[in-house]
């Protein structure tokens, strides 16, 4: 490609994205940010699927299973930010549109991460339109960062929103938020062709009380949250998906956090529970579950994090046909070096642990070396 072609593409692509009938000062900054990552894992048994993992499959006593091998680039990470700028007076405005290649098994398709739009007004009141992170369940661990260990004791993604934050003082936040319910879950418990989540006109309702308190140079944060659902069968027949949880970031010293959530309710499939099980038909009831994780996390120096912890998710085995998954687990070490501010290696170790009901345990080890190049 010639040097004038270069030039003519870079013209077009600003032609494009600074409207000529707009001021530059009319318009919001933008900043590019990012990074590469490719990750090596490997694991011991075969599970739900080698890049995103959420189970340890059955054994099969007659098949030779000796692990799986995979290198991926899927979590490379792209994003366009709209920097802070004020609309008026007392009120800004941000965003952020942001994408990664972890949409499906192949390698090259794209997952919308987040695309939303956020306004404040005297940092006492936000208002958060467009999809991004859940407004429960809003700890994460160090590990996996693919699933973000979902159905293994993790509850908590993105999904499209429309969220209200309210911080009256120092201290406190009070947020609701109406959510598309279905994002997560692809639950067709009636077999009908629909997705049970999104087969209603009503919303999926969340909220959460946080108390914010500075601590050991840092923030402690406490909370509890919820969210309440009503996924609908072909014959309009509803059942409600609720949930109930709290989460804890406790500054211990400088440089080291303890961490964790703990959650229980129905149908918890969509919010990223009960071992992504939603309703026993034969039953006739929603299945119920349980879960959470904790976490030690500790900075030695500033170019280095380390961490352990454990997670575990459940459905209850009374609600479930024999065979089906009732209890998911998870210990985990990670160790992270940044030598550079734009250069990272990490090591990550996950012990699995599934039991299937009636069934047995299938376990495997993990092993995810990746290095990851920010820009």
């Amino acid at each position: 490609m010639t040097r004038l072609s270069r030039l003519a593409i870079l013209i077009s692509l600003g032609a494009m994205t600074r409207p000529t009938s707009a001021r530059a000062d009319d318009l919001p900054p933008l900043s590019i940010y990012g990074f590469a990552r490719l990750d090596a894992i490997a694991d011991t048994a075969q599970m739900s699927d080698i890049a995103q993992a959420r189970f340890v499959l059955p054994r099969d006593p007659t098949a030779h299973d000796d692990g799986e091998l995979t290198l991926t680039p899927r979590l490379s990470r792209i994003g366009l930010g709209i920097d802070a700028w004020e609309l008026t007076p007392g009120i800004t405005s941000d965003g952020k549109v942001e994408v990664d290649f972890a949409g499906g098994s192949n390698m090259t398709t794209l997952r919308l991460r987040q695309a939303y739009a956020s306004i404040h007004l005297e940092h006492a009141i936000e208002l958060v339109a467009g999809q991004t992170a859940d407004l429960i369940s809003p700890l994460v661990p160090s590990v996996q960062n693919d699933t973000q260990l979902l159905y293994a004791g993790n509850t908590g993604d993105r999904r499209p929103q429309l969220q209200l934050s309210i911080t009256p003082g120092d201290h406190v936040r009070i947020a609701g938020a109406v959510a598309a319910a279905g994002a997560l879950s692809a639950s067709d418990a009636d077999h009908d062709g629909r997705i049970d989540g999104m087969a209603n006109l009503q919303p999926m309702v969340q909220w959460l009380v946080e108390y914010r308190q500075r601590q050991a140079g840092d923030v402690l944060r406490f909370g509890v949250w919820g969210h309440v659902a009503q996924p609908e069968f072909a014959s309009g027949m509803q059942y409600t998906s609720a949930s109930g949880g709290l989460h804890l970031y406790l500054p211990l010293l400088t440089r080291l956090v303890a961490l964790g959530e703990a959650y229980f309710g129905s149908d918890l499939a969509d919010i990223g529970g009960g071992l992504d099980q939603s309703y026993n038909l034969t039953e006739r009831r929603a299945i119920r579950g349980a879960g959470g994780w904790g976490e030690l996390a500790a900075m030695p120096s500033d170019r280095h994090i380390v961490a352990i912890g454990a997670t575990v998710d459940t459905a209850r085995a009374s609600d479930l046909p024999t065979g089906d998954p009732e209890r998911n687990q998870t210990i985990y070490g990670v160790v992270r070096y940044k030598p550079v501010p734009a250069l990272q290696f990490g090591v990550e170790y996950l012990s699995w642990r599934t039991r299937y009901k009636d069934a047995g345990d299938a376990t495997a080890s993990r092993v995810d070396l990746h290095l990851s190049v920010f820009f």
